[in-house]
């Protein structure tokens, strides 16, 4: 007869067990019931802080590009077995909000892994200490001036969308707009948001490097 597992009870995963999203061997991880589901005969187990911890290379990056909650599981009662405790539920909560962090953006393909790099160790919710970050890596890696074009639509303004310009200097950091650059244009000088140009060198490293900030500033 199966056990009665209820909310809450610690288990380990019985041996011979392979997560069918990803091929991984999920043998002996270690859990806790989140939650029995006696209609489909199952139960959602929620992995403790040490096996989130300990997760193979790769497990939580194809999770979030796949969309299946890498921290929880559902298993039929005789795939488990009890098991004692080896940590709290606020471990679990830390462990998971620190995953989260460092692999929120890779969904987003090549450039979410970059975004998440340059982001990494910054608080997720600190949306000021996030462009402070954005603000010291492009200074550091942009090299003025350069060409580039107005690549998102204009509904008004001087600068019309297409328009070719040379970006100047980085000059201030907006709550709204992110990071403003002064572009030269017909003569003149104005204040644009960075987030709204694409360099105009394809191949250049310039251009990967706002493509980043682009892509981080439309999906904020």
């Amino acid at each position: 007869m199966s056990h009665q597992f209820k909310v809450g009870d610690s288990v380990v995963l019985k041996p011979n067990q392979k997560d069918v999203d990803t091929g991984a061997d999920i043998s002996g991880w270690q859990a806790r019931v989140k939650e029995v589901q006696p209609e489909h005969g199952n139960i959602l187990l929620q992995f403790d802080s040490i096996t989130l911890k300990n997760l193979p290379p790769g497990y939580v990056e194809q999770g979030e590009e796949a969309g299946f909650a890498w921290s929880e599981y559902y298993l039929f009662p005789d795939d488990i077995e009890p098991a004692t405790p080896r940590d709290t539920l606020a471990d679990v909560d830390r462990v998971i909000g620190q995953l989260q962090s460092e692999y929120a953006w890779v969904h987003l393909g090549p450039e979410g892994r970059a975004i998440a790099e340059i982001l990494k160790g910054v608080d997720p919710q600190d949306e000021g200490a996030i462009l402070e970050r954005w603000e010291t890596h492009l200074k550091k890696v942009l090299r003025f001036p350069f060409k580039a074009e107005v690549a998102e639509f204009q509904e008004r303004g001087p600068i019309p969308t297409d328009a070719k310009v040379m970006v100047r200097s980085m000059t201030m950091v907006d709550d709204m707009r992110g990071i403003i650059v002064e572009v030269a244009y017909q003569d003149n000088r104005y204040h644009f948001p960075l987030c709204d140009l694409e360099a105009t060198d394809k191949r250049s490293d310039i251009h990967d490097y706002i493509m980043e900030y682009a892509v981080w500033h439309a999906n904020r």
